[in-house]
C-alpha cells in the first residue's frame, strides 16, 4: 500500500474520515498535470481540502502503465496496441510483442482513420 495515498486501509479519507470515493479531484491545469491539483470532499459542511501532486516519478509511472496494458487488452480486445505521446518516451520496461511505441502524430492519424466514415470499420 502506498504510504502517500489519500485514503486509509478502510477506504476513508485520511483528512476528514469520510468515504474516499465521493471525493472530487480537480487538476489546476488539464494541459499540465505537473502543476498539481486538489482533492475536495463533497459532504456538506466538510472543509476537507488536500493538495495533490500528479507528477509521478518514472518508476511509479512505468508501474502504472505496465499494469494498464493488460487491462486495455481485456477491455478493448485489440490485436495490436500503439502507444504514443510525449510520456510514452518514459517507458523503461519491455513491452509485449503486440504493443508498439509510435509518435504522437501517428497515433492521431490512426485514430482519425479508424473513426473516418470510409475507414476500416465501415460495414456497408
Amino acid at each position: 500500500r502506498n504510504p502517500d495515498a489519500c485514503d486509509d486501509q478502510a477506504g476513508n479519507c485520511k483528512v476528514c474520515g469520510h468515504p474516499f470515493d465521493p471525493h472530487l479531484i480537480i487538476a489546476y491545469d488539464a494541459d499540465d498535470l505537473a502543476k498539481g491539483g486538489e482533492m475536495r470532499c463533497p459532504v456538506k459542511g466538510c472543509e476537507c481540502l488536500q493538495p495533490l501532486d500528479f507528477d509521478l516519478g518514472n518508476k511509479e509511472w512505468n508501474k502504472r502503465v505496465k499494469a494498464l496494458i493488460p487491462v486495455l487488452a481485456t477491455v478493448m480486445n485489440y490485436d495490436h496496441l500503439y502507444l504514443g505521446g510525449g510520456n510514452s518516451q518514459r517507458i523503461t520496461f519491455k513491452l509485449p510483442r503486440n504493443v508498439t511505441l509510435v509518435s504522437n502524430d501517428a497515433g492521431m492519424e490512426g485514430g482519425a482513420f479508424v473513426w473516418h466514415p470510409k475507414g476500416p470499420r465501415k460495414t456497408s
